[in-house]
């Protein structure tokens, strides 16, 4: 049976004022969803609030997934690129604001990393770090460093990001700091 074509239908109908107050009151008794949009945006932002409780940020990864199944990060990519086409509309934005959601998960994975690197620098006078460190909050700064010098040795790092880089001390490569 056509569930989706049906259910489409009878949400035109009730748009039209042509379906009856009795069939309304049955289907709102079985909980049918009016306005999809909505719902879907509902769910999205019951998923937001959850996942921000348990991880404490609103940087959701692409392919995370909720414990119940809900693609949050699909979701939540896709209102990125609302937001980019200028499709989310400002209560939309706000809302997500003030969920603190990440509208650039890349930047702030960069400011969390230049930061966390600051810090570990200020603790050991140092900024070359062990590939599997990890911060006390649990941020994996060895991974980040080495994913710094991979983009730079692939010529995809910025010259504003090298150059904080260098003036925090960055060791671009252990061998020749070893050697040294």
């Amino acid at each position: 049976f056509p569930l989706g074509s049906w259910s489409f239908s009878r949400r035109a109908e009730k748009k039209k004022g042509k379906l009856s107050k009795e069939r309304i009151a049955q289907l709102d008794a079985l909980g049918f969803i009016w306005e999809p949009q909505n719902q879907q945006w509902n769910d999205g932002i019951e998923a937001l609030k959850g996942y921000k409780a348990e991880h404490n940020e609103g940087s959701v990864p692409v392919g995370y997934t909720t414990p119940d199944g809900y693609k949050l990060g699909v979701w939540a990519s896709e209102r990125r690129s609302e937001k980019k086409k200028g499709k989310l509309s400002k209560e939309k934005i706000a809302q997500l604001d003030a969920l603190g959601f990440v509208w650039d998960a890349i930047d702030q994975k960069w400011n969390k990393g230049i930061e966390s690197l600051k810090e570990y620098k200020a603790q050991y006078n140092s900024a070359s770090v062990p590939d599997n460190y990890k911060t006390s909050n649990g941020f994996l700064l060895g991974g980040w460093v080495g994913r710094q010098r991979s983009e730079k040795k692939k010529g995809k790092l910025s010259k504003e990001k090298i150059a904080q880089l260098d003036a925090l001390g960055f060791v671009w490569d252990h061998y020749v700091q070893q050697w040294n």
